[in-house]
């Protein structure tokens, strides 16, 4: 009987330690609500706070949302980036308000094209998650929303992302031939804008896809 009250006593003590340890943050500053950043890398951490100084230090929109998209790329912390993300996803819509959805029907005068290239950012994010938890006909409905917008504003380097990523998906899907089809589009975007970065992602894919499909030469 004493060595059970023993045990849950020491099971609260842990739980209350559990509790107090984790380091939740001020959410006026910091955007998100119940951010904990207890487990977060004083590396993470550095990223997150040049972010937020910027983010707070601007007056326009535009450089705010380029402050929280910097912590949104170059975060590898899946407890930060994919919340902000989501930040910046419900930020631009209120923002652009009745125009989302019917912005190709637009003049593009009247849109304001910053505004949709973060949200299309976004929305391509949403796919890169729902690809990694395995939901890929999800992950295949926001890539090509994202690419229905990156068309729209010209958005060439965000275009041939958006097709690499759809190609990826059709890879993991065993469709080799769409898969193909869109990696093929990439690769003569990336080629267009002369992006080696992207290219050499590209061209590793299209190598990756030829070797599962037996085409070792090609590959």
């Amino acid at each position: 009987m004493n060595s059970k009250k023993g045990v849950i006593s020491i099971i609260l003590l842990c739980l209350f330690l559990s509790l107090n340890a984790q380091e939740y943050v001020d959410e006026k500053y910091y955007l998100l609500d119940s951010l904990d950043l207890s487990s977060t890398s004083s590396k993470e951490k550095k990223l997150l706070e040049s972010s937020l100084k910027e983010y707070h230090s601007s007056s326009h929109d535009t450089l705010k949302l380029k402050a929280i998209s910097h912590l949104v790329e170059n975060s590898w912390d899946n407890k930060i980036w994919p919340r902000y993300n989501a930040w910046v996803y419900y930020f631009t819509k209120k923002k652009l308000g009745d125009l989302v959805g019917t912005y190709y029907q637009k003049e593009l005068s009247l849109v304001d094209e910053q505004l949709l290239l973060y949200y299309a950012n976004a929305i391509n994010n949403f796919g890169i998650v729902q690809s990694e938890i395995g939901d890929l006909p999800k992950a295949l409905e926001y890539y090509f929303i994202s690419l229905g917008i990156r068309e729209h504003v010209k958005d060439d380097l965000g275009t041939s992302e958006t097709y690499n990523n759809i190609g990826s998906v059709y890879s993991t899907l065993d469709n080799s031939e769409k898969s193909l089809e869109n990696y093929e589009k990439a690769k003569t975007i990336a080629e267009k804008v002369n992006d080696n970065d992207l290219m050499a992602v590209v061209l590793s894919n299209i190598g990756i896809l030829y070797k599962i499909t037996g085409k070792t030469d090609k590959a």
